[in-house]
C-alpha cells in the first residue's frame, strides 16, 4: 500500500521567519496584560460588586471567581516546590511593603513576620554595603537574594491563608503589575532595548558571537521585548524567557520593581534572552494532517487525485514551523507530551557564558550548575575541548542544501566521544534529567553512567 507522503521537511532559517511572519508579532515594546497572576480572581471580584443585584451573574461570577482563586493557590504551591524563589520572593515584597495587608496575613500565618524581618534587615544591609562600597548590585547581595527566597519559598509551600486573604494579594499583586508595566513600557524597556542592541552588535562584530550581521539584525529586528508577570508558568528563575514561536523576550515584572530595580541585572538578563534569540536553529516545515488520514489518501488517490494536487490540499491547513534545535538544546521523543529536552544544562550555561564574554566586569552569572556540567565536559576529558567549539555549534544553522547540514555539532559531538567516550554526551545528559548534576558528574568520574 502506497503510505501517506511525509509531512515533514527541515528548512532554512530564512524560510522558518517568512512562515512565522504570517502571524505577526508584538510591538518592540510590549507588555503580556493576559498572563498576570491573579487578574482573574480580581476582575470577577469586580463584576460581582457591580452586579450585585443581578443574582445569576453573581452565581457565575462567583464560581469563575473561586476556580480562578483555587488555579492561583495551586500555581503559588508548585512554584515553591519548583524552587521558583525569584518570583515567591517579589511576590512576598508586595505584602511586606503593604503595612495592612502584612497585618492581616499575620493574623492568618505568623510566619510571614519572620520573612518580614529578614527582608527589613537585608534591605538595610543593602543600602549599608551600596554607600560603603558604591555598588548598587554585589556578590553578598547575591547570596542574600538567595536566602530570601529560601524563605519565601517555605512561607508559601505551608502559608494557609483564607479566599479573602488570597484575593486581597491577588488584587494587590494586579494593581503593582500595572503600574510597573507603565514605567517599563514609557522608559525603561526602550532604554535598556537600545543600550543591549548597541552591546550586542558590538560582539557581533569584534566575533565574539559567529554570526553574520544581516542575520543579527534581522533576527533583532523581528524580535520583540515584553514585559511578563513575575508568577509567569514559563518564567525561568534567571527572570526571563524567549519564545521562539513568536520571537518575543519575556521580562520578568520583579526586575523592574521601583526599590528593588537593578539596571545591570535588567540587563543581563535581557541579553541572555537575546542570545538565546540569535542561536542557530534547526526547523522543520510541517503541515497539519488532523483531516487527512491514510484512508483519506487512499480514498483521494482511488478517485484519481493526483499526488501533487493531495499536497496542494495539505498545504491548505499549513505549513507550520516546529523547532526541533535551538543552540545546543535539541527536542526529545515525545517532547510535545512531556516537554523533554536533549542537553538542556549546556545550553543554557553556554547561553550564559557568551553572557559572560560580553559583560567582562559580571559578577553575578547564572546557571551555576549547569555551568559546573559544561565545565567538566570541557577540561575532564582526555582531551580539552575549546569553548569555541562549543560555541560555534550553538550558533550554527542548519542547512538543509548543503553537503554538510551542522557541520560544528559534528565536529562537538566528535571531540567530546574522542574526550569521554562515545556514548558519554547522551548518558551524561540522562543523568543530569534524573539526579541532577553533582550525581551526574560524580557518575562520570567514577565511570558509572
Amino acid at each position: 500500500m502506497e503510505q501517506l507522503p511525509s509531512n515533514a521537511k527541515k528548512i532554512p532559517r530564512v524560510e522558518a521567519e517568512m512562515l512565522e511572519d504570517e502571524f505577526g508579532h508584538s510591538k518592540i515594546v510590549d507588555v503580556d496584560s493576559d498572563d498576570v497572576w491573579g487578574h482573574d480572581i480580581a476582575r470577577h471580584q469586580r463584576i460581582i460588586d457591580t452586579l450585585s443585584m443581578v443574582p445569576d451573574a453573581v452565581k457565575h461570577s462567583s464560581k469563575m471567581r473561586d476556580k480562578a482563586l483555587e488555579t492561583a493557590r495551586q500555581h503559588v504551591k508548585e512554584l515553591a516546590k519548583k524552587g521558583r524563589g525569584f518570583s515567591l520572593t517579589a511576590l512576598t515584597d508586595e505584602i511586606v511593603r503593604d503595612p495592612q495587608l502584612l497585618e492581616r496575613v499575620a493574623t492568618e500565618s505568623p510566619a510571614i513576620q519572620t520573612v518580614a524581618d529578614v527582608y527589613e534587615k537585608q534591605l538595610d544591609a543593602r543600602y549599608l554595603f551600596a554607600a560603603i562600597f558604591g555598588e548598587h548590585e554585589t556578590r553578598w547581595e547575591n547570596e542574600m537574594r538567595k536566602r530570601r527566597g529560601i524563605y519565601a519559598m517555605n512561607f508559601w509551600y505551608n502559608a494557609e491563608l483564607s479566599n479573602d486573604t488570597w484575593m486581597a494579594i491577588a488584587t494587590k499583586h494586579a494593581e503593582e503589575f500595572k503600574k510597573t508595566a507603565l514605567r517599563f513600557k514609557e522608559s525603561i524597556g526602550r532604554e535598556v532595548i537600545r543600550d543591549t542592541y548597541k552591546l550586542i552588535f558590538g560582539g557581533v562584530r569584534n566575533g565574539i558571537i559567529p554570526i553574520s550581521q544581516k542575520r543579527f539584525m534581522n533576527t533583532m529586528g523581528a524580535t520583540s521585548v515584553t514585559l511578563a508577570d513575575m508568577m509567569h508558568p514559563y518564567m525561568e528563575e534567571l527572570g526571563g524567557f524567549y519564545d521562539v514561536g513568536n520571537r518575543k523576550v519575556a521580562l520578568s515584572s520583579s526586575l523592574v520593581q521601583l526599590d528593588t530595580f537593578n539596571p545591570q541585572k535588567l540587563q543581563e538578563v535581557l541579553i541572555h534572552e537575546y542570545v538565546h534569540a540569535l542561536e542557530g536553529r534547526t526547523q522543520t516545515k510541517y503541515w497539519d494532517r488532523a483531516r487527512m488520514t491514510q484512508e483519506d489518501y487512499e480514498e483521494m488517490k482511488e478517485n484519481g487525485v493526483e499526488p501533487s494536487d493531495i499536497e496542494e490540499i495539505m498545504e491548505e491547513v499549513g505549513p507550520f514551523v516546529e523547532h526541533a534545535r535551538g543552540g545546543l538544546q535539541f527536542l526529545g521523543r515525545n517532547s510535545a507530551l512531556h516537554n523533554e529536552y536533549k542537553f538542556k544544562w549546556m545550553n543554557e550555561a553556554v547561553t550564559d557564558m557568551v553572557v559572560d564574554e560580553l559583560l567582562p566586569e559580571r559578577s553575578n552569572k547564572a546557571y551555576p550548575e549547569f555551568r559546573k556540567a559544561v565545565t567538566y565536559l570541557m577540561h575532564d576529558g582526555s582531551n580539552q575541548i575549546p569553548f569555541n567549539m562549543l560555541k560555534d555549534a550553538y550558533f550554527e544553522d542548519y542547512e538543509p542544501d548543503a553537503e554538510q547540514k551542522i557541520p560544528c555539532w559534528k565536529n562537538l559531538r566528535a571531540a567530546i566521544n574522542e574526550a569521554h567516550g562515545p556514548k558519554f554526551l547522551v548518558a551524561f545528559d540522562d543523568a543530569i534529567h534524573k539526579e541532577g548534576v553533582d550525581k551526574a558528574i560524580e557518575k562520570a568520574r567514577t565511570k558509572t553512567l
